[in-house]
């Protein structure tokens, strides 16, 4: 079974056998010198300048790729709270990174062609980051295959994204799996959209209890307008314990509106029950939600008086 798989996937495209997990390396060459609460700033900080101070004694120059590379990679990631020093820590990163490249660093191209493709510590170029990733790709570095495609698919190259996303689903990849189930959602140059193959892929790792998937899954429903198939995994995601965590504040927030929206403005549900979750959106930062929040309370007030009288409530058109 093994054997077949790899065979397709050569078939596609060349993507390095020797890391199963797409995410791997970062474990493993996760840089020693990190204090080991990594989210505290001054103790990152304090490590880095330690170690530069050390190097700059040793009179060792140059240094090989590698700690140029783990120095770039911690600056990269040192956690600040002051935007002057992290931008600052970014374009250290960029250099030492940079200069682990000149050296033939995979890992090091990967994470610059990251940087550039984000304009973090400088200014975006989408080549300079499609040549790293393809240097990364050579050397062997697995990730560099994901950051590949997702470049091609924002950078409406959705042949290119398709294909080694293709490549990248059937090695296992679940993170490939919901690109190609978003590339089928939307489609792009050379590929029509097909929601029936988008809601294929994202049950096939929702059924497993995945969040993500079950995200796209709901939000695949939703922007379509099935509103009754959407609405069970909108409130499996905001029953959730692991929800904000996994998904993130933004996305959680969302979820909580669109359940709302459903409740409030399509008749599926207590339109008491969507005031409490357009507040609560609102509560973890999500301002969108204030015209409708306000046209719902003003709906169900006019519904009290109504009631009063032999009415009764019906559902908004509101989208």
């Amino acid at each position: 079974m093994m054997n077949c798989r790899l065979l397709v996937l050569m078939s596609v495209v060349t993507i390095p056998v020797a890391a199963m997990e797409a995410d791997a390396w970062r474990v493993q060459n996760k840089p020693s010198y990190f204090s080991p609460d990594e989210n505290n700033e001054e103790s990152n900080n304090d490590n880095l300048f330690r170690l530069n101070k050390k190097q700059a004694s040793d009179n060792q120059a140059p240094v090989d790729g590698d700690q140029l590379y783990k120095l770039g990679y911690a600056y990269y990631f040192a956690q600040t709270s002051s935007p002057e020093l992290r931008e600052d820590n970014l374009k250290k990163a960029r250099s030492y990174l940079e200069q682990a490249v000149k050296q033939g660093h995979g890992r090091a191209a990967n994470l610059l062609g990251e940087m550039w493709q984000k304009g973090k510590g400088g200014k975006i170029d989408f080549v300079k980051a499609e040549n790293l990733y393809l240097l990364a790709q050579k050397k062997g570095v697995y990730d560099a295959n994901y950051n590949l495609a997702e470049l091609y698919r924002h950078t409406n190259q959705t042949q290119k994204a398709y294909k080694l996303h293709s490549a990248l689903e059937a090695y296992g990849d679940k993170r490939s799996r919901i690109a190609l189930g978003n590339i089928h959602l939307h489609g792009g140059k050379g590929v029509a959209p097909d929601l029936q193959k988008a809601i294929t892929l994202y049950e096939k790792m929702a059924q497993q209890g995945d969040l993500t998937a079950t995200y796209y899954l709901a939000r695949a429903y939703y922007k379509n307008k099935l509103y009754e198939e959407a609405m069970p995994y909108f409130q499996e995601i905001n029953e959730s314990p692991t929800a904000q965590q996994v998904l993130g504040t933004l996305v959680f927030s969302q979820v909580k509106a669109a359940l709302a929206n459903i409740y409030g403005f399509r008749g599926l549900g207590s339109p008491q029950e969507a005031v409490e979750l357009f507040e609560e959106a609102l509560a973890l930062g999500n301002k969108d939600i204030q015209p409708k929040l306000k046209l719902l309370k003003e709906r169900l007030a006019r519904t009290k008086k109504s009631a009063d009288k032999g009415g009764r409530y019906s559902a908004l058109g509101a989208s």
